[in-house]
């Protein structure tokens, strides 16, 4: 009996780490990312379903091939370098941090990837488990936003030339004027007159056709960025903020920003150019962002909000909780050229009110909660019955008052 005893208190230790490499593989195989075992020697001891989905490659192709077969060829010179150099100092940590990584599938298509190497002690000698991500997704959504980055700067140049011109335009075309007056009573006076003044008249007629000529360029000028005259189409404001909340989601997950999409219901389509409606709630979103960037002490919280006003009417809603605008500055923040940040041209919410006029609607700021909210009413296109489902705006005090 005892040594039937002896025999299982030595057997114990062998069924124990069986039990345990038995529930270790179990998780490899769950788990949701590609995982990958390699030795010193670079050649795959351990893979799940996951690797096997996302490679392309059956267990059996991969098992105990050198692990290179995954990578990029461009990447595999260095690769057994970094393998060695990981071996000796072998702690947990990212694979690549500030690189670009990318892995190789069976049919020759790469895809980027995050990787996460985990130094594992074993009997045989130190074996690192690699944790692949495929990133595909976001990179791409992260592509997209850059596009719109790059679209928005664009857009934004094109706008502030419009205003610039327009102001020009205002200050320039009064003086033109009164060009014109005076040189239109002097040929009158002059006409008086019976001496040969062919000469003084034509030089008058100059100035006169001169000034019109004037005019007439700063009003082509003016008609080049006019956003009056820009193709207006059917335009679905939720489906558009929803547009513009994917493109974010990226930027306001990294800023840890809580968002709150309250577009409970269907509200009537408003007419205008989508590109540029798109800027301003693009524009409203990301200085909803960074107004919380200095927040510390409670949650990031964006809430987003449309409804139905007044029968006719379209308004949305961006708030955020940030500081707030000091009151002093909430009726300038509009004004060209006006910004408390410290970089900036001061144009950007100039140029979206001006979109947002462009379009017969209004656009305002107000106090929220705790930071700030941005308004814009447009005009809807129709009104349905049947669309509409959403209760108007009972909160008068969030209607920016009419002048």
């Amino acid at each position: 009996m005892a040594a039937g005893s002896e025999g299982n208190r030595q057997l114990r230790p062998k069924l124990t780490r069986h039990k345990t490499g038995e529930r270790f593989r179990q998780v490899v195989e769950s788990a949701p990312n590609a995982i990958v075992m390699i030795g010193s020697t670079g050649l795959i001891e351990m893979v799940n379903a996951q690797t096997e989905r996302v490679f392309g490659y059956s267990r059996d192709e991969l098992l105990g091939k050198p692990v290179e077969m995954l990578v990029p060829e461009r990447y595999r010179p260095n690769h057994p370098g970094l393998r060695t150099s990981f071996f000796a100092n072998p702690v947990s940590r990212p694979m690549g941090a500030g690189r670009d990584l990318y892995g190789l599938r069976k049919d020759g298509s790469e895809f980027p990837v995050e990787i996460g190497l985990n130094p594992i002690d074993t009997e045989d000698g130190t074996l690192v488990l690699s944790a692949i991500v495929d990133i595909s997704a976001r990179k791409r959504l992260e592509d997209q936003v850059h596009a719109m980055d790059s679209m928005l700067t664009h857009m934004n140049r094109v706008a502030t030339a419009g205003e610039l011109s327009s102001s020009i335009a205002h200050e320039i075309k009064q003086p033109l004027a009164a060009m014109v007056i005076r040189a239109n009573a002097g040929l009158r006076w002059l006409t008086r007159d019976t001496p040969d003044l062919d000469e003084a008249r034509a030089a008058f007629r100059a100035i006169v056709s001169s000034g019109h000529r004037v005019a007439e360029v700063i009003e082509s000028v003016r008609a080049m960025y006019r956003k009056s005259s820009q193709h207006r189409v059917s335009v679905d404001l939720d489906d558009l903020i929803q547009s513009v909340l994917g493109l974010m989601r990226v930027e306001l997950e990294k800023k840890k920003i809580i968002v709150q999409n309250e577009l409970t219901g269907p509200i009537p389509a408003v007419m205008g150019h989508g590109g540029q409606l798109q800027q301003v709630i693009l524009n409203l979103i990301r200085n909803a962002g960074e107004a919380m960037d200095a927040v510390s002490n409670r949650e990031r919280v964006l809430r987003v909000r449309s409804a139905i006003h007044n029968t006719n009417e379209v308004l949305v809603s961006i708030e955020d909780s940030g500081p707030g605008i000091d009151p002093e500055n909430i009726k300038r923040i509009f004004d060209p050229f006006f910004t408390t940040k410290s970089e900036g041209m001061g144009m950007g919410l100039a140029i979206c009110r001006s979109i947002i006029e462009g379009h017969n609607g209004r656009l305002w700021a107000s106090s929220g909660s705790h930071g700030s909210v941005f308004n814009i009413l447009l005009p809807a296109q129709k009104i349905a019955k049947a669309r509409s489902t959403k209760s108007p705006v009972k909160n008068s005090e969030a209607i920016e008052p009419s002048p």
